[in-house]
């Protein structure tokens, strides 16, 4: 199984050990680990379709998982990667598809009231699943660090928007949904 997550902090790793040692073997392997980021989830990348947008998964499966948090966390790396070696083009172009395709999803991951965890097509998957609290302030979190790496305002607007919804009434209704979807789930 791959994932972007782990991939990212390997490229950041690889990236501090060439930055410390001058050592090329770092450097070169932190560009290879770029590879997977480029093939399709279904044929065994990491690299989710919906709508002709991509999404890094956090980690893979059958279907499209798309976990907010894990697509911010996937291009870290990448970030990383451009800021030592900003002429290279791969990572360019996947910086770009995943802020890209992240920006255009984000209104999909838009409960009315909270943050919705994923948007797996599992078919055995609720659709209305949000995350806990504390993957909310996470995602809040990450929507502020995004806004000042990439300056897209976007990113800013979102931590607007999604701030306004960390109410009581709203923590009540996510985890009285919360509750729900796991025990559809069979996990509670």
């Amino acid at each position: 199984m791959h994932t972007t997550f782990s991939q990212s902090r390997a490229i950041s790793v690889l990236l501090r050990a060439f930055q410390l040692t001058g050592e090329l073997e770092y450097r070169n392997c932190a560009i290879d680990s770029l590879a997977i980021y480029d093939i399709p989830n279904s044929e065994g990348g990491v690299k989710a379709l919906q709508n002709g947008n991509v999404m890094y998964e956090e980690y893979t499966a059958d279907f499209n998982v798309m976990v907010l948090d894990g697509a911010f966390f996937s291009i870290y790396g990448l970030l990383d990667l451009q800021r030592v070696l900003p002429e290279n083009e791969l990572v360019k172009k996947l910086i770009k598809q995943g802020v890209e395709g992240l920006i255009v999803l984000l209104p999909e991951y838009d409960l009315g009231y909270w943050i919705r965890y994923s948007l797996t097509d599992s078919p055995d998957y609720p659709l209305d699943d949000p995350a806990t609290r504390g993957y909310f302030y996470l995602i809040l979190a990450q929507f502020k660090v995004f806004h000042h790496l990439t300056g897209r305002t976007e990113f800013e607007d979102y931590f607007n928007k999604f701030s306004e919804y960390d109410s009581v009434r709203n923590v009540l209704k996510m985890y009285k949904t919360k509750y729900r979807v796991l025990k559809k789930l069979d996990r509670v």
